[in-house]
């Protein structure tokens, strides 16, 4: 049975790659659907939500990689995750997409988001796997 640490990499790669793909080969129906930007998207706009799937992509397929690696790389990805958390909250609270900023009271979106990725990464720390024994 694979341990939660592998299960909650495996969810948090999911998360991340369906969040990356569309924003890199699809960057203005992202801002538009997604996002609600109306009129010209300029380029600047594009070229971050790309960059922004980009380094989802990233954080993805490194869980990936972690899912299928030892328990220390495991630990080392969750507290990674657990370490960047505070920098996305400090970004949806100063530079908003929307004024005023999504409400945590209320769990407006990303905060949920950001909840979970911080619960699956935090309990995988809590419930420590052991690395076995090599010859085991």
């Amino acid at each position: 049975m694979p341990s939660f640490s592998k299960v909650a990499c495996i969810l948090l790669a999911v998360m991340d790659l369906g969040v990356g793909w569309p924003n890199v080969f699809n960057s203005a129906s992202q801002l538009r659907d997604v996002f609600g930007v109306r009129g010209d998207l300029s380029p600047i706009a594009l070229h971050c939500c790309g960059i922004i799937g980009v380094q989802t992509i990233f954080h993805g397929v490194a869980f990936l990689w972690a899912a299928s690696s030892v328990p220390s790389v495991r630990k080392a990805m969750h507290l990674c995750n657990i370490v960047s958390l505070p920098f996305s909250a400090f970004v949806q609270l100063n530079a908003p997409l929307n004024t005023p900023p999504p409400q945590l009271a209320k769990m407006e979106m990303p905060w949920p988001i950001l909840a979970i990725q911080l619960g699956l990464s935090l309990f995988s720390l809590v419930l420590t796997e052991k690395a076995k024994p090599k010859g085991a």
